[in-house]
């Protein structure tokens, strides 16, 4: 109670999520500043009016993804977010003021603050499918989306890539990088490459004059046929070690440019066979392996004296 001509002063206290805008004594609006009134000659009724206090919403997106709000909300709404996650990232936690959202709602009440809404994005990981057999890559099995991803042809004797492509789940071509290296697009991805069988040079070369016996000629990768020709006794390759093969079978795996050294060990003096029809009815006197003696003279003597003993034989011990 107060007597008439008082100066009264209201204590007013205001919820923490309110905010006071008027304030009445019999109606009368008086002044929120000073909160005071001057008693008048009756009772008085006090009336309040307050109303809920905006905050702001402040959203800190992060990469990968857009969120959508409201700009600001009164304490105690229930704010829903609209979030909106680029291809290849994947939203995992969403907060409030250090507070976790539910992701499945999306919805947070509005504190007697600001609210700051901040995410946790990562990128999402795809696999890598490589569908070819006769050439060894060396690339990872899964890659993160914008993720460098380095491969590695592993050389192959017998086949070579003609050309290779990765290709992504809707059938795109990705680029790439210096024939070693591509992007990590938001897909899973496969490798597929056009293969063919290498091709070497063969070459056939006589020992003793350093010369072609035939012309080279390109072979697929694989077992080859090895030509043998009469006047050579000798087939053998020379390999880069200093080693000599020394060819024992038809066939040979062709798996670089080789060539065929084709030999003849044998020395003319043990080449000659002479045969000599000494009689009609045909008997023939073969000598096999005679040393040719040209050099020295005396091979019309040996010849003769051959003759004379062959006729020696057939007449005195055959008689």
């Amino acid at each position: 109670s107060a007597k008439v001509g008082d100066e009264v002063k209201i204590n007013v206290q205001v919820l923490e999520e309110y905010e006071l805008t008027k304030l009445y004594v019999n109606n009368q609006e008086i002044d929120l500043n000073t909160l005071t009134f001057t008693m008048p000659n009756e009772d008085v009724t006090i009336k309040a009016e307050v109303t809920k206090e905006t905050y702001n919403i402040l959203i800190e997106n992060s990469e990968g993804i857009v969120i959508d709000s409201f700009k600001s909300a009164t304490a105690g709404d229930k704010v829903k977010l609209n979030v909106y996650v680029l291809d290849g990232y994947e939203l995992n936690s969403l907060y409030i003021n250090g507070e976790k959202i539910d992701l499945k709602t999306l919805i947070f009440i509005m504190p007697n603050k600001d609210a700051i809404i901040t995410s946790k994005v990562t990128k999402k990981e795809f696999n890598i499918q490589n569908d070819i057999r006769e050439i060894a890559i060396k690339i990872a099995s899964k890659a993160k989306f914008n993720e460098l991803v380095e491969f590695n042809i592993i050389e192959n004797e017998f086949y070579e890539i003609e050309s290779l492509a990765i290709i992504d789940e809707n059938n795109n071509e990705i680029f790439i990088i210096n024939n070693n290296s591509f992007i990590m697009p938001a897909s899973n991805v496969k490798i597929s490459s056009k293969i063919k069988v290498k091709k070497y040079q063969i070459s056939f070369i006589d020992e003793q004059t350093n010369t072609e016996i035939k012309d080279s000629i390109y072979v697929d990768a694989g077992y080859f046929k090895i030509p043998f020709y009469d006047d050579y006794d000798e087939v053998k390759i020379y390999n880069s070690d200093k080693t000599v093969e020394y060819m024992k079978k038809n066939k040979y795996l062709i798996n670089r440019n080789i060539t065929f050294v084709y030999s003849d060990y044998l020395e003319e003096t043990d080449d000659y066979i002479y045969d000599y029809d000494l009689e009609p009815d045909g008997v023939d006197y073969i000598f096999e392996n005679i040393p040719n003696t040209y050099e020295s003279g005396f091979e019309p003597l040996f010849g003769l004296l051959a003759i004379a003993l062959a006729f020696f034989f057939k007449k005195h011990l055959l008689a």
